[in-house]
């Protein structure tokens, strides 16, 4: 026969949830875009990652970025960077004074002092706990054949970081007839779908 007991609960350690893979099919990311003197609420749902090619892509809905489109939402592709798709961008516009300068603007660049070098190692970045990428709109959902839109641009990209920690991404959008340097914020939203715990 089983005796009584007297279990303390007064003690234990609690369970704090910790994000281990935030970059995944469905994941939502939620923020903002800053320009000068403008903030529009963002939100990102990625639809698909294949992290053996480098490639990833979903969705980003922006909010009252134009009268006509008060909610716009774009399907983008991403490139991860490594050695397939390096720091250099080689097209969209940018030169590598425009790739330089965006890049050296995210904080996670720091841990990285020569990310410009040839001999780069692309694989310290995965090692630092950190995803960094370059995301291009490719069309307007659901008008597909739009390509321009008054008021706005989805001809250029962003330069992007995630915090795999944190889920976090910091970036900012580049096209060359757009405001320089317009940020990007966002942090991962969990779902039930995607538990992840830690003993703290």
């Amino acid at each position: 026969m089983l005796g009584d007991f007297d279990l303390d609960l007064s003690h234990r350690e609690e369970y704090h949830p910790v994000i281990t893979n935030c970059l995944h099919p469905c994941a939502i990311f939620q923020g903002f875009q800053s320009s000068s003197d403008k903030k529009h609420d963002v939100e990102v749902t990625i639809q698909s990652v294949d992290l053996s090619n480098k490639e990833l892509y979903g969705y980003l809905m922006i909010e009252n970025l134009t009268n006509e489109y008060p909610t716009l939402t774009t399907y983008f592709g991403g490139e991860i960077i490594s050695e397939k798709y390096p720091f250099v961008t080689g097209k969209w516009g940018a030169n590598i004074e425009t790739d330089f300068c965006h890049w050296q603007k995210i904080p996670a660049i720091n841990n990285f002092p020569n990310f410009f070098k040839n001999n780069f190692d692309y694989n310290t970045i995965d090692s630092a706990g950190y995803i960094l990428m370059r995301w291009k709109e490719l069309f307007v959902i659901p008008n597909t054949d739009v390509k321009e839109i008054q008021g706005a641009s989805i001809a250029g990209f962003y330069y992007v970081s995630l915090c795999k920690a944190s889920g976090e991404i910091n970036g900012y959008y580049y096209h060359a007839d757009s405001e320089r340097f317009q940020s990007l914020t966002l942090k991962y939203r969990p779902t039930k779908a995607q538990p992840s715990y830690q003993l703290a």
